[in-house]
């Protein structure tokens, strides 16, 4: 109880300390070098293909290979995956 009668009786102390707190807060966020938030670049890429009526095998080989032998080319991609299912649409 003694913190909140003090508060209570000297509201202006109080006051004081509470702006003290948000402009040392504001001072520091300004400081803040910017590597502190780095610009984070997503190297991802999906794909989405559609061929109606064809099993998984089929679509991996005629669809699936050749786009990731083409993705392979690419030097900013490191990694590729891929998926073929049947009775996606």
């Amino acid at each position: 109880m003694g913190i909140i009668n003090f508060s209570i009786k000297n509201t202006l102390v109080v006051n004081l300390f509470l702006v003290l707190i948000v402009v040392l807060g504001v001072i520091s966020w300004r400081s803040m070098p910017q590597e502190m938030f780095p610009v984070v670049e997503i190297d991802k890429v999906r794909i989405n293909t559609i061929f109606e009526g064809a099993p998984p095998e089929e679509v991996e080989s005629q669809v699936t290979i050749p786009i990731e032998d083409e993705l392979d080319l690419l030097a900013d991609i490191d990694v590729v995956t891929s998926e073929s299912n049947e009775g996606v649409f």
